[in-house]
């Protein structure tokens, strides 16, 4: 990190590559040096290294990179950015593609029902869908509440008991049975927000 930024400050001929390296870089300090540089390049040199940002790992640096692109972004780029963990990030996307004429919510329930998607996008497709209040999305969230995901079944839980609240007990229930720590802690959150479990699923969850 010291010897990025003493080149940052000391290296100005060598800017470009600085910038490229700190975007694609997996360290965020690196990843926030690079970008608080990029204003000090052209508009050819900025455009050059928006791809590398919307691929960063960290959400702020995607975050920049849609909000400060030199230039319109492509719709391959909007598509993929449409799936971000993000909610800002997906919003802007959704928003630029309606713009260029793209039917967005289609596209995304297309995406779910092949099948193809991962699990972040697809958890960020569900939450979209939820957004929208597409009329199909609680047959949706309760298909994907078994799904073999982890992260899938705790988003279609989350989502579900979000959409129908007076549904929230018999979801606490079923998220408290769940293999999955991180699904079970969402059973407790839910609890602390209002949720009644049973003594009985809380004591088939001990044994």
């Amino acid at each position: 990190r010291a010897a990025y930024a003493l080149a940052m400050d000391y290296l100005p001929q060598r800017l470009d590559e600085l910038v490229a390296f700190g975007l694609g870089s997996r360290d965020l300090m690196q990843a926030h040096r690079a970008l608080l540089a990029l204003p000090r390049l052209d508009d050819e040199r900025r455009r050059a290294h928006t791809p590398l940002g919307l691929r960063s790992p960290f959400g702020q640096v995607r975050q920049f990179a849609v909000d400060h692109a030199p230039a319109p972004l492509s719709r391959e780029a909007l598509l993929t950015l449409l799936f971000d963990p993000m909610p800002r990030i997906r919003q802007t996307a959704a928003a630029q593609l309606a713009a260029l004429g793209e039917d967005v919510k289609g596209h995304v329930h297309q995406a779910i029902q092949d099948g193809q998607l991962a699990a972040r996008p697809l958890c960020a497709a569900l939450a979209l869908l939820v957004q929208w209040r597409q009329p199909d999305v609680e047959n949706l969230l309760r298909h994907h509440a078994d799904d073999a995901r982890e992260r899938v079944r705790r988003q279609a839980l989350f989502l579900w008991a979000r959409v129908l609240p007076q549904e929230r007990d018999a979801v606490a229930s079923r998220a408290l049975l769940d293999a999955a720590g991180s699904v079970r802690k969402l059973a407790v959150q839910l609890c602390r927000e209002g949720a009644y479990v049973s003594f009985e699923d809380i004591a088939a969850m001990l044994h």
